[in-house]
Parts: C-alpha cells; sequence; structure tokens
C-alpha cells in the first residue's frame, strides 16, 4: 500500500469501503490507520441543545424571520458580534429600522409624480 513512501489511499479505500476523501481527512486531524479506515461516525453533536435561542425564537431562520432579515444578515452580525445572539439582534435593530411610510402610501405619491390617476 506504500509507493515510494506515499500511502495509497485510493487502493486501501477499495478494500475497507470507505471513500479515500474521508481516510485523507482522518489521517490529517492525526488518527492512525487502523483509527481512519473504522467504520464508524466520528461526528459529533451539540447534544440536542440549541444553539442560538433569542426572545423564545430557536435557531438562525427564526430569529431572521422574527427580525425581519436575511439568515446570512443574522450569521454576519453574529460573527460581528463574537456569537452573542443579543448584541447581534440589538445591532440588527440599530441598522435595519421598519419603513416609515406603508407601501400604499408610497404607490399613492408615486402615481402622483408620474402624473397617473390615483386609486384612493
Amino acid at each position: 500500500m506504500r509507493h515510494k513512501g506515499e500511502f495509497k489511499y485510493e487502493e486501501l479505500s477499495r478494500q475497507c469501503d470507505i471513500p479515500a476523501v474521508t481516510i485523507k481527512a482522518r489521517v490529517a486531524k492525526g488518527m492512525s490507520i487502523e483509527e481512519a479506515i473504522q467504520d464508524v461516525d466520528l461526528r459529533q453533536s451539540n447534544g440536542g441543545a440549541p444553539r442560538h435561542v433569542w426572545n423564545g425564537h430557536v435557531g438562525v431562520p427564526a430569529i431572521a424571520k422574527a427580525l425581519g432579515v436575511s439568515k446570512t444578515t443574522v450569521h454576519h452580525h453574529l460573527k460581528k458580534c463574537d456569537g452573542d445572539i443579543g448584541k447581534a439582534a440589538e445591532s440588527i435593530q440599530k441598522r435595519h429600522k421598519p419603513e416609515r411610510v406603508s407601501p400604499k402610501n408610497n404607490l399613492g405619491l408615486w402615481s402622483t409624480a408620474l402624473g397617473l390617476p390615483s386609486n384612493d
């Protein structure tokens, strides 16, 4: 399985029925070859505890919907606030203020500006 000092992960992969990239990644993490070829799930979960909870909303998608912004915006603010969801939500609320004019009133303003008959 060695060729000129290099290990042949593809050959080992065929013998163990584990993808070669999985074996390479496990060896790169510091596992021995014996540990790397074991067919077990090595992913670690967070124990079922929610990672982000804010005002009763659990998870980034729910928090983003409650704040009226995208998930990307919430993730950006979380990164900026060192993972503190309270600070992130506060900074989002400061930055993204609700519109002061309702869309219906705004539409009437545009129709007046364009000389269109208003639907009021």
